[in-house]
């Protein structure tokens, strides 16, 4: 292999040499040609091995073995690739801050989603995770985005002030904790636009997930929208109230918004209904599908009355279409109630 390794080294600010010094240490040529084909086998990239060029200066034998434990720890060679820091770190403090983390609570596959996180003293991450706690962030989201305990801990007040500022509540933030990663100016432009469309800051403050979304798609969904739910087809806005009541639909793709039209419209349900638009009119298939065998026992009916169970089955749902958007858990929940309704 033809190692350049002056252009490699050009970015550590190491351009010429025979004998080099890398982090203080004195390395042979030899040494850091065997490093540096050691890390390129790995998938790292120059730009990395340059960023990190005190990898160069470790003994090949150490740095294998640490490669060898992230690996057995459950890093993929991808993520290693990407977070090359890792094998600067001594394996056991790795092991170590791997260990504390998992006693603290962080789940094994959230830590591998996040490696970058090991290298983060362990009592540093519990300080930071109390401080997002007393914020009333609850800890399972702390723990699914622990890019959160990454930042700096003056840098995530701040930003909680200034979404504060304009609008959002403690509660808000809390629930949609991400916004704080989010360059807060864009967060702002992000309100405004949707201040521009018609929704009131309480209405934004009830779906702040909405400022974390591409204000293109925003726009692209609500142009979409509020033409297909008008209620006075002369007028292209006449379905702006059902959209700016229900402003979740906003980040619903303009394919779910047309299923769900073209399904309800089938069998006889008022699309304009902001509480059953929000799911897929497969899911809405599928508890149907769920009511009929249930609660109006399909399986058991004669050949003979199936069709006019499914005609009772499409008369329960125009009643009462709203049990279309309770979860499965709930009709589990309410069967029976459900099964004596239909018997009356």
């Amino acid at each position: 292999m033809t190692v350049d390794l002056e252009k490699v080294l050009n970015g550590c600010k190491v351009s010429k040499f025979a004998t080099l010094w890398i982090a203080g240490h004195k390395v042979e040529e030899d040494s850091v040609k065997q490093v540096y084909e050691f890390l390129k086998s790995c998938g790292i990239c120059d730009k990395k091995i340059a960023t990190h060029a005190s990898l160069l200066g470790i003994d090949i034998k150490i740095l294998k073995d640490r490669y060898d434990k992230l690996l057995r720890l459950g890093i993929s060679k991808k993520d290693i690739a990407t977070y090359a820091s890792l094998l600067g770190r001594d394996a056991e403090t790795v092991y170590g801050n791997y260990e504390t983390l998992r006693d603290f609570g962080i789940k094994h596959k959230d830590i591998l989603a996040k490696p970058s996180i090991l290298e983060k003293n362990p009592e540093t991450v519990k300080a930071d995770c109390d401080d997002l706690e007393k914020m009333g962030v609850p800890r399972e989201k702390i723990f699914y985005r622990l890019e959160l305990l990454e930042m700096n801990r003056d840098t995530l007040r701040d930003r909680w002030i200034y979404l504060n500022s304009f609008g959002l509540s403690d509660k808000s933030i809390a629930r949609q904790p991400h916004l704080l990663e989010k360059n807060p100016e864009s967060v702002k432009y992000n309100h405004g636009q949707l201040k521009r469309l018609g929704l009131s800051n309480a209405k934004i403050d009830a779906y702040p997930a909405l400022l974390g979304s591409s204000p293109k798609t925003i726009k692209r969904n609500y142009q979409h929208h509020v033409g297909l739910l008008r209620e006075d087809y002369r007028n292209r806005n006449s379905g702006k109230a059902t959209l700016l009541c229900h402003a979740q639909l906003l980040w619903i793709p303009a394919s779910t918004i047309d299923g769900n039209v073209q399904f309800m419209s089938s069998i006889g349900i008022d699309y304009n209904n902001g509480y059953l638009l929000g799911t897929k009119p497969q899911t809405k298939r599928a508890k149907m599908a769920w009511l009929l065998r249930e609660v109006f026992d399909y399986r058991q009916v004669p050949e003979d009355e199936k069709r006019n169970t499914i005609r009772r089955l499409y008369d329960f749902v125009r009643k009462d279409p709203q049990i279309l958007g309770r979860s499965f858990a709930h009709l589990e929940k309410i069967r029976g109630k459900l099964r004596k309704r239909i018997e009356k």
